[in-house]
C-alpha cells in the first residue's frame, strides 16, 4: 500500500513542479484497500457520452483523477484537470459565427435571444486568444420561449456531463462547441435555483484549485504517516 501513496505523492510533486497531468502508474493495485479508500467519496463525476462507458471520477484526495472505461479502472492521474477532458474539450470546433438579421426571421416570438447568440458565438471565438471567462445568467435576462428554445437549437448539447456534489449539486454540459457550456445549480432539495451558460475553456467549478492541490498533497503525507506508524485508516 505504501508503494502506490509513495507513486500519488512523487506524482503530485511532479505537478507541483509543472507538469500539466501526471499519470500515476498502479499496476498490480486495482483491487487494493487502499485504493478502494482513496476512490470513494469525490465531489466530482464525469460521464464521457452515455455507450462509451468512459466516467471520470475525482478522489477523495483532491487533485487526484480515477478514469474508467466500462467499469475497469484505467489510470489514476495527478492534476487541477484530467486528461481525457481536456482531450476531449481540445478537439471540438469552434461555434459559428451568427448573423443577427438571420437569427432574428427564424421564429416569432422572438425577444432577445438573437442578440444573446450573437454575442455568444463571438465571446467563445474570441475566447482562445483572450480567455476571459463570462457567464451569462439565463434566469435573470427576459427570455421568451421561443429564445429559449432558439439558444438551445443553436447551442446544442455535447457527450458530456459532469455532476459536482456538495450542498445541493451542480450540473455541468458541454455543447458541440469549444469554451461553452451549459451549467446549472440545484439546492439540498433538487430545486432548480440558477441556470447559466458559461463561455471559458474549462468551467472553474471543475478545475481543482491551486489550494485543494496542496491540500491532496498533505492527505498523502499523512496517510502515508499513518502507514509508516500502523494506524488504520
Amino acid at each position: 500500500m505504501r508503494d502506490l501513496l509513495e507513486k500519488i505523492y512523487l506524482s503530485f510533486l511532479e505537478e507541483r513542479d509543472g507538469k500539466r497531468v501526471v499519470q500515476v502508474p498502479f499496476c498490480g493495485n486495482r483491487g487494493s484497500e487502499l485504493l478502494s479508500y482513496l476512490l470513494e467519496g469525490g465531489e466530482v463525476e464525469m460521464h464521457f457520452g452515455r455507450n462509451s462507458g468512459r466516467v471520470v471520477f475525482e478522489s477523495k484526495i483532491p487533485g487526484l483523477w480515477a478514469t474508467w472505461q466500462s467499469g475497469e479502472l484505467k489510470c489514476l492521474e495527478v492534476g487541477e484537470l484530467p486528461t481525457l477532458l481536456l482531450e476531449v474539450q481540445g478537439d471540438l470546433p469552434l461555434i459559428p459565427s451568427f448573423n443577427l438579421g438571420e437569427l432574428s426571421t427564424t421564429r416569432p416570438g422572438l425577444m432577445n435571444g438573437p442578440y444573446i447568440l450573437v454575442e455568444i458565438s463571438r465571446i467563445a471565438r474570441e475566447h482562445d486568444f483572450t480567455p476571459h471567462p463570462r457567464v451569462i445568467p439565463l434566469n435573470f435576462l427576459p427570455l421568451s420561449l421561443a429564445d429559449q428554445k432558439l439558444l438551445d437549437e443553436k447551442l446544442g448539447h455535447g457527450e458530456l456531463t459532469i455532476c459536482i456534489k456538495g450542498y445541493g449539486q451542480c450540473w455541468i454540459k458541454n455543447t458541440p462547441y469549444r469554451n461553452i457550456w451549459w451549467v446549472e445549480h440545484l439546492n439540498v432539495e433538487g430545486k432548480s435555483i440558477f441556470k447559466s451558460i458559461e463561455i471559458t475553456s474549462i468551467p472553474s467549478l471543475i478545475r481543482t484549485a491551486r489550494e485543494d492541490m496542496e491540500r491532496g498533497l498533505s492527505k498523502i503525507e499523512k496517510l502515508m504517516e499513518k502507514l509508516d506508524h500502523e494506524i488504520p485508516i
